[in-house]
């Protein structure tokens, strides 16, 4: 199976095709393919087009100490801990006639930041699909989250019970994310709207795989749309072996974090012309694996991108991670080669 295909994968393509299709934004995507492509195949590298997806981390902190979080475990320190609104503003209208979708999230409570909503009515109203995800302490306003036009809302929940819960998400309130989820379902049925369509995602872990199958039945007994469950990420820097499921089957690592089989190591990596991140502070990651920005290419402003999208900084980092992608960090950790999806139940 590959890394990022589930069950959910083909509906939300033909959702994101049904909203945000343009000639324009497929010529992009057209232009931007081949050229990772031929460089893959190729001495040279060569991006021709834009990115066709955006990650914007709205916020960089968080209301939750996940351990196996780089947020939660203290070791994002951003510049600016909040996305100022006018800046993404200034990128929607740089990239509007090319991206197709923004992910509001990165590290840290997207929700934490008071503008996020106009951020994402922003970017819907210009025909862009748009997704957040959250750790659901934040949902007592569905009429706003309705309003902003958002396409999918994420909501992690990591147990089926309250006890199981807590052990990860610290500091979290089990029983508030379920009665503020149901209340939400229950408001959009009641003006039926089916936006945002509401998706659990549950990180298994070592204190969670025992309740897999009463969180599928909790997620369709509260009106989710959808459930996704997703092998935990080691982050470097984070001792998780405690949370490292005990069952072979719910890992993305063959035998640990040091040590694993990456199943499609390619010459490149597809982020470097897929799907950028914007962080707080208005500098750039190459990518959400690159978690303290280590591999920063540049700070945005006004009309800026396409320089620095091709421009040297950039470039020199795909080359980089071209010729010796096993001796960089973040590279040498990520796993996005590997299973990232145990499996997903679409319930509607």
């Amino acid at each position: 199976m590959a890394s990022r295909i589930n069950q959910a994968t083909l509906p939300r393509a033909y959702r994101v095709v049904k909203k945000s299709f343009s000639a324009h934004r497929l010529w992009n995507l057209l232009k931007i393919e081949s050229s990772r492509i031929i460089s893959n195949f190729s001495d040279k590298t060569y991006v021709w087009g834009l990115p066709p997806v955006i990650m914007v981390e709205a916020a960089s902190v968080c209301n939750l100490r996940c351990p196996c979080c780089a947020c939660g475990s203290g070791q994002i320190q951003r510049k600016q801990s909040f996305l100022d609104v006018s800046l993404f503003h200034e990128l929607i209208d740089e990239l509007k006639n090319s991206i197709w979708m923004v992910l509001f999230w990165n590290q840290g409570e997207p929700f934490m930041n008071a503008h996020l909503m106009d951020m994402i009515q922003y970017a819907s109203e210009r025909g862009i699909y748009t997704i957040t995800s959250t750790n659901g302490h934040f949902l007592g306003k569905p009429d706003a989250i309705i309003n902003s036009r958002l396409d999918e809302l994420i909501v992690s929940l990591d147990g089926a019970s309250e006890n199981t819960y807590l052990k990860y998400r610290i500091g979290g309130d089990f029983f508030k994310v379920i009665k503020d989820v149901e209340s939400f379902i229950r408001k959009r049925q009641v003006i039926s709207r089916n936006n945002p369509r509401v998706t659990i995602q549950c990180v298994i872990s070592r204190q969670n795989e025992h309740e897999i199958g009463s969180l599928e039945n909790l997620a369709r007994n509260i009106g989710a749309d959808e459930i996704v469950f997703k092998t935990m990420e080691i982050t470097p820097g984070v001792d998780s072996t405690d949370y490292l499921p005990r069952n072979p089957k719910f890992r993305r690592y063959q035998i640990s974090p040091d040590q694993w089989v990456r199943e499609n190591d390619q010459k490149h990596c597809s982020e470097l012309w897929h799907q950028p991140v914007m962080n707080s502070d208005g500098s750039f990651s190459v990518c959400c694996f690159d978690k303290t920005a280590e591999l920063n290419p540049g700070t945005y402003s006004k009309g800026t991108f396409t320089d620095l999208w091709h421009g040297t900084e950039w470039m020199k980092i795909r080359e980089n991670v071209k010729k010796n992608k096993a001796g960089i960090l973040p590279c040498k950790k990520c796993t996005a080669s590997l299973n990232l999806n145990y499996r997903s139940v679409v319930f509607r």
